[in-house]
């Protein structure tokens, strides 16, 4: 990658205050567990006497692949399923961000924590140029899905849908084999997939002190890829990220920053936790309380095509 590059970082409150959305908002993380309770196939697929963190998801799946490794692979393709329900309508945030960066788009990576496709959606509607990190055309802004999307649907050499031999592959191997994903634009090709295999996309990559559950060289290489941007990010804006639940391979790489931070967020000690994570920073700013206030109040309907 070149140098100079704008770097965004994209938490669960980017998505949640994007707020043009269709069925609605996608839910702050501590909000995620009870939303997906709601789902009668998720409330099947935890188990009676489990005792889950409910202000975390990330937590409960630790516990669960601790406690019920087998209940993993229904909780998470509800999971998924849960998320590629969202569709950012024409006035959502992630529009008007593509507008904002329409013109430097080929030096911009767009580093997202959130397994939704509210983000793609609305570049890709919008007209803005870009791609998914290691697919090509590689033209435009890059898209990097830190944690995994509902979208990326993980594949084994050999074997096929069609014959059921991805999902024998599995059993035999274990998810972390996977080493290849397919990525889709249409939402119903990600329910096709999880009833003709069973297996869920490629959602919650990161679950504290646990290994990538699956795809794992898939996922390493895109957290290579974070680490690089930040090593040449000119400025790194963080928009909706707790930055008390980074994971190591998120914030690890801060320390190699030596561009500016800008900080979009309510956290009133984001600028102490930030000068601390990235001690080379040239300097660390707080410029809104949130992604609304950030991109100004008054947001003009632009051209927007749904995919």
């Amino acid at each position: 990658m070149n140098g100079g590059l704008d770097v965004y970082l994209l938490g669960a409150g980017a998505s949640h205050g994007s707020l043009d959305c269709e069925p609605g908002v996608p839910p702050l993380g501590c909000e995620l567990y009870e939303r997906l309770l709601e789902r009668p196939g998720f409330r099947d697929a935890i188990p009676r006497q489990f005792v889950p963190d409910r202000q975390s998801l990330e937590v409960t799946l630790s516990k669960l692949w601790d406690e019920h490794t087998e209940h993993m692979i229904p909780v998470l393709r509800e999971t998924a399923l849960f998320f590629s329900e969202f569709r950012p309508k024409p006035t959502n945030l992630y529009v008007e961000l593509g507008r904002r960066i329409r013109s430097r788009a080929s030096q911009t990576v767009l580093a997202s924590l959130n397994f939704e496709m509210l983000l793609e959606m609305a570049l890709f509607g919008s007209g803005v140029p870009c791609h998914y990190e290691g697919t090509f055309p590689a033209q435009g802004a890059t898209i990097l899905k830190l944690h995994g999307s509902a979208n990326f649907l993980p594949t084994v050499a050999g074997a096929m849908l069609s014959d059921g031999s991805l999902l024998r592959a599995v059993e035999r191997t274990g998810l972390a084999s996977c080493n290849a994903i397919q990525i889709v634009n249409d939402p119903s090709l990600i329910h096709a997939y999880v009833k003709s295999t069973g297996l869920p996309p490629m959602v919650a990559a990161f679950m504290p002190n646990k290994p990538v559950p699956f795809c794992r060289d898939v996922i390493r290489d895109l957290w290579e890829t974070w680490l690089r941007s930040v090593r040449v990010a000119e400025t790194l804006t963080i928009i909706g990220v707790d930055l008390s639940g980074l994971g190591s391979h998120v914030s690890d790489p801060l320390r190699a920053l030596r561009g500016k931070i800008v900080y979009v967020g309510p956290d009133p000690d984001a600028r102490d936790k930030l000068a601390a994570m990235a001690p080379l920073a040239s300097y660390v700013t707080v410029a809104a309380p949130s992604f609304h206030a950030y991109l100004g109040a008054r947001i003009d309907t632009p051209s927007y095509h749904l995919w």
